[in-house]
């Protein structure tokens, strides 16, 4: 089992701060394009 823990990075670690981080971006990418097709219409 320790072995295992090694590979695999706590929560709330730094690469599932990436991963939230990334959510955030693509969220704000979705946004930014809703309102740029509304800007179209």
């Amino acid at each position: 089992m320790s072995e295992n823990n090694k590979l695999v990075p706590p929560h709330g670690g730094v690469l599932v701060d990436q991963v939230v981080t990334d959510e955030k971006v693509r969220f704000d990418l979705v946004e930014k394009a809703k309102t740029l097709q509304k800007l179209k219409l």
